[in-house]
């Protein structure tokens, strides 16, 4: 914080994780910080097409869910065909589709608020 003096508050993207958040909410309360947990309890199905609206680029760095597979590491979300995909998970087998059970992690390499790409090299 004291690299940071106008720093106030910490977004959180847990949605449904209670220890994600509950460790966001430690760390921020040691620091004197506010926490800012806009997605809490949010249905998922929302938050994922308000992502792909949105033009969030989050592409799949893990996989760890039936249906989900190594094939898919690197997909983003904002190709339609994946989306669909996850969304079929999601309505088949319960699969949460933003990933909140553990059924994949992300990476983000672009989003509205970003200054610039992330690019990834092999």
């Amino acid at each position: 914080r004291k690299d940071h003096p106008g720093l106030e508050a910490v977004s959180c993207g847990a949605i449904l994780s209670n220890y994600q958040r509950l460790r966001v909410e430690s760390v921020c309360e040691t620091l004197g910080l506010k926490v800012l947990a806009f997605m809490w309890m949010q249905d998922q199905s929302r938050l994922l097409r308000q992502m792909i609206e949105g033009g969030l680029d989050a592409r799949i760095v893990k996989v760890a869910s039936m249906g989900l597979e190594a094939k898919h590491v690197g997909r983003s979300i904002l190709e339609s065909d994946f989306a669909s995909y996850v969304f079929k998970l999601g309505s088949q087998w319960g699969v949460h589709v933003c990933g909140e059970g553990g059924e994949y992690e992300t990476a983000v390499l672009d989003a509205p608020l970003y200054r610039h790409v992330v690019r990834l090299s092999s």
